[in-house]
Parts: structure tokens; sequence; C-alpha cells
């Protein structure tokens, strides 16, 4: 991972996170030569920077599996893999596909295109190596949208609390002693639910999640029957069955006396831009009183160096702190290419693409109620031909007119198959640029916002480019 930057490649990938490496794993098998540019100095990802030893991916495995471990000594990863599993898989996927293809310690900084579509991308060396330039043919950002810059938070009179308080991110916590202790975890995503769930497995006394507002917590048998449940021919699952695992999942907060969360009584299921956490032990920690779920925020530490006390007055005893506020958006992108928009498809122009995690609105799982406003990537084009011409639609086949109906997402809760499925694409389009110029040409304007792209409107812009290549073709004499 030391060696120079080549001054040829077919394709720059920028990051060796899991999106990345196994998008590279795709590249290569196009027949196509990847160099890797990663800033930190070790692959991986946020599995390197953020996570923690003891954190687990947020899904059943299968939702996040990107390879099958073989060999004599070969085993499968463990249900919600943990952080070892997770490089593990990482590290054998870079090594079998893009072996000495990596470079660590170097940051991207800016891609210009050229003339004949290429592109020129200048990185600069983080251990004073000075910038350096690859010219590639294709170039694909493949950095966290979610998760950029940690969001810091201090407290008055932190300096008064006589316990530890930490972050719950990159192993702040590894050094805490958790046994017998009261432990306040700040924050409601991922990492709280996490951070709580490694407390109680160490020991602790009681844990309280704190956050501005309820998170939404699920046991793992609700996350796995996702996978198991039949879809329809529009990956839609029953309405019915929907409603009978809601009242079940329902069921088991209020048996280990947890509040529900408030976004559930607005017909939301989480709150806007959190993701489901899924852990069991939330719910058996809470049957047993070792475990709460509060909605409020810090105003002070104590005189008394014991605890907190809330902004509405309520007074709180603990022996650690863990900070889990969350992350600033990734806005990188943008200074990096110079682009604002892009394609549901994933590029961002001709020979360029971007692949992250969308931001996650309440429209995620199909619910109008939580959906950010999509007024910017809506077109009335197809609806203004059809009123002019409406005999043309009968035209239309069949195959193509079911295009229109709205779809599901296939993978559940996992970023696995997504990623695997759209990082396939995207190299498939990579090595085949005439069928590539055709994607961008047809889509017309990129109409998704590279910063906040949000899961719902994935569909809706793919469906609305559509809708306006209808409309051209409805448009023609013919």
């Amino acid at each position: 991972t030391d060696g120079p930057l080549p001054e040829t490649v077919d394709v720059v990938i920028v990051g060796a996170g899991i999106t990345g490496v196994c998008t590279a794993r795709d590249f290569v098998q196009q027949g196509l030569s990847v160099i890797l540019l990663e800033r930190q100095d070790a692959v991986g990802g946020i599995w390197n920077s953020y996570a923690n030893i003891y954190s687990r991916v947020n899904t059943s495995e299968v939702g996040y599996r990107i390879m099958d471990q073989d060999g004599p000594t070969a085993r499968p990863n463990q249900d919600h893999s943990p952080t070892h599993d997770i490089m593990r898989d990482i590290h054998t996927v870079c090594g079998k596909y893009a072996h000495g293809r990596v470079r660590c310690g170097w940051e991207v900084v800016k891609t210009e295109k050229q003339e004949d579509s290429s592109y020129v991308v200048s990185a600069r060396g983080m251990h004073g190596q000075g910038e350096r330039s690859v010219r590639c043919k294709f170039v694909l950002l493949a950095v966290n949208r979610r998760i950029g810059r940690r969001r810091d938070v201090v407290y008055q009179d932190e300096h008064l609390f006589r316990g530890d308080i930490c972050y719950g991110y990159a192993n702040e916590l590894r050094h805490l002693k958790f046994f017998g202790k009261r432990v306040i975890v700040v924050g409601a995503g991922a990492f709280a639910f996490e951070n709580l769930r490694t407390a109680v497995e160490h020991g602790a006394r009681h844990a309280t999640i704190l956050g501005r507002r309820s998170g939404t917590t699920c046991p793992k048998w609700i996350d796995m029957i996702a996978f198991l449940r039949p879809l329809d021919e529009n990956y839609m699952t029953s309405k019915a069955g929907n409603m009978i695992s809601f009242q079940a999942w329902q069921k088991c907060y209020e048996d280990a006396s947890l509040n529900t969360p408030e976004c559930w009584a607005e017909g939301l299921l989480k709150p806007h831009n959190h993701t489901v956490s899924v852990s069991d032990l939330v719910y058996i920690a809470g049957s047993h009183g070792m475990a709460d779920l509060k909605v409020g925020e810090i105003a002070r530490f104590r005189e008394d160096g014991q605890g907190v006390f809330l902004k509405d007055g309520t007074k709180l005893d603990c022996d650690i702190v863990i900070k889990c506020t969350g992350f600033h958006l990734n806005d990188e992108v943008p200074k990096i290419t110079g682009k604002t928009h892009m394609y549901p498809c994933s590029l961002i122009d001709f020979n360029m693409a971007y692949l992250a995690e969308p931001l996650l609105d309440g429209g995620q799982f199909g619910s109008a109620k939580g959906m950010q406003d999509s007024s910017g990537i809506m077109s009335t084009a197809f609806e203004d031909v059809l009123r002019d011409n409406p005999q043309k639609l009968a035209k239309v086949p069949q195959r193509i007119l079911k295009q229109l109906v709205p779809r599901g997402n296939p993978f559940g809760s996992g970023y696995a198959g997504g990623l695997l499925s759209q990082g396939n694409f995207v190299a498939w389009l990579a090595a085949h640029p005439e069928e590539q110029r055709q994607v961008v040409e047809g889509a017309g304007r990129p109409r998704m916002d590279i910063v906040k792209y949000w899961a719902s409107q994935i569909g809706l812009g793919a469906l609305e480019e559509f809708k306006d290549i209808l409309a051209r073709a409805c448009s023609s004499k013919s």
C-alpha cells in the first residue's frame, strides 16, 4: 500500500472501504485496471476509522455479506457480524482482487475532466509526499455520504464530573470499566444502541439512552424475517403481514417497559435520517430494569460530580457518559468533482460515479410521510405529451409501461445487496462506454443532490428519468 502512484490506469477508486474494495473486484472482473486511493493509513473505511472492537453490523448477516470465505478453515460470519469479521472480508477481497493496487495515505483533492472524457485525478500525500496526478478513463467516488466529520459536543461543567466521558467511536471506550456502573449514552442512533449493548454486556448496573428524540430499535427476528418474507413482482411485501409484524414489535417494547418512539405516533417508522437499530439486548435489559430510553438533553454536569441535570430539570446519576452525538454529512465529493448533482444510477457524469449509502428519510420504507421535498426532481413532460397526444399511449408496449409501476427494495435493511448490484452495474458501464453514453444522454439532466441524496428519491428519480425518455419517444412523429 506504500508504492508509487501510477501515471495512468483504467479506473481510480477514491476510498478503500467496503464499497471501494468490493467495486474494485467488479472492475477487475470486467478486465479493467484499478488503483484505490485511501486517505487513511489502512483499508476498511469507517470500519477502520470509526468502528469499535465491539461494533456489529446493524443488520442480519445475509444483508451485509460481501463474499463467502472458502478453504479448510473457513467459517461463516457471525450473525450481526462483528468488526473483525467485516475487516477479514474486506482484506480477503482486497488481497484477491486489488493486491498491489491500493495506496494508503493519499487524499484525493481534485478531478479534472479532459477533452477525451478521461480524467486527471490529483492526490495529496498525507505524509509529506506532495501532490501527484493519475490519468484514468473512469473515476469512482467510494466515500461515505452519511458519516463525515464527528459532531463534537461539550457540556457545561464537564470538568466537575468524577466519572469517565468519551465518544462511542473509534475504540475510545475500550479502556472503560463498566462493571457495576451507571451509564448514560447520549444519542439515539445505531452507535448509541451499540454502546448501550456494550455497557450491559460488560456488566453495567444500568444504561440509559438519552436522545433529543427517540431512536428506533428492533429485535433481531424483526430484521431477519424481512429477508425471508415473500415479495410480489414489484418487490413489495404484504401490507397485512407488515401490520402483524409491527404489532408484535410494539409488544416487545411494552413487555420490556420501554417507551415506543414518538415518531410512530406520527406515522413514521424511525426518525429522520436514522437507521433502525437492531438489538435483542435492549429489550432483555429493559425487562430486567437495567436499561431505559429517555428523551431529553444534558444542560450541565452536577457540582457533586455524580451525574447531570437535564434541560427539563431532571437529575440523573451516572458514572460513565458516552457521547454518540452523530456525524456531519460528507460534503467533500462536490468539492473534489466540481459537481453538485448526480443521476439515480450512481453516475455523476460520463465516466464518473459515486457509490455510497443514501440518506435515510421517512419515505425510505415507501411511506409518503417524512419524505423529503422531491419537487426538484419531478418532471411533467410525459404527462404533457399524453395530454396532447393521448392516442400514443396505446402504442407503448406493456413491458415498457410496467416500468412505471413503483417498486420496493428487494434487499431489506442490508447494505451489501444494493452495493453489490449497483457496483456491478457501474463497472459494466465503465467497460461499455457507448452504452454508458446512451444512459447519460437518455437521462438528461442529473437531478439528484450529491450530498442530500435521499433513499426515497432514488426510485422516484429513476422513474422521472424514464418518463422523460418516454416523453421524447412519444413526441417523435412515428
